[in-house]
């Protein structure tokens, strides 16, 4: 059961869901990228950039640079491998709720909006993102990187103007 499932109301409609893309090409995509395309960068990385350093800098500060920029490599990818899991926004008859990917992928936020708070809806500056504007003229929460984006704003727009 994920999270939408698990923190509907009593009564409440899901009207429309989006999340990371699910379909067997997605998969894939991902599946290919972290076993093909990452064992290719490290090896690039160790063979070519490490060579290089270590003819430039001492041997354990050029170590230190390949090794820092590998972790850092693993980490973003392990973030965005877990987003790919559990981002997930639905559009009930009442709220706009759910995790989602915000301007960072660092981040987990948990958006929690009804209805009645929303004053309109933007597509953000990147591609593949929208804001959502409040009434109460705090900033504007940014969601990101799911698939289904331009649905889910028309049918929220129509929502809107009801």
């Amino acid at each position: 059961m994920g999270y939408i499932d698990s923190n509907l109301q009593p009564g409440e409609q899901v009207l429309l869901r989006i999340r990371r893309g699910r379909k067997w090409y997605h998969v894939l995509l991902l599946i290919l990228g972290y076993l093909v395309l990452v064992p290719l960068t490290f090896l690039i990385i160790w063979n070519v950039l490490l060579p290089y350093l270590m003819a430039v800098l001492p041997a354990r500060i050029a170590l230190l640079i390949v090794l820092g920029s590998l972790g850092l490599i693993t980490i973003a990818l392990f973030f965005d491998f877990i987003h790919f899991l559990v981002d997930e926004i639905a559009l009930t008859d009442r709220r706009v709720f759910g995790r989602a990917q915000g301007l960072s992928a660092w981040l987990f936020p948990i958006v929690d909006l009804p209805l009645s708070l929303i004053d309109s809806v933007n597509p953000g500056m990147k591609i593949n993102c929208f804001d959502i504007r409040l009434k109460d003229g705090k900033r504007p929460v940014t969601i990101a990187n799911l698939s289904g984006i331009n649905e889910f704003v028309t049918k929220l727009e129509e929502l809107l103007k009801k």
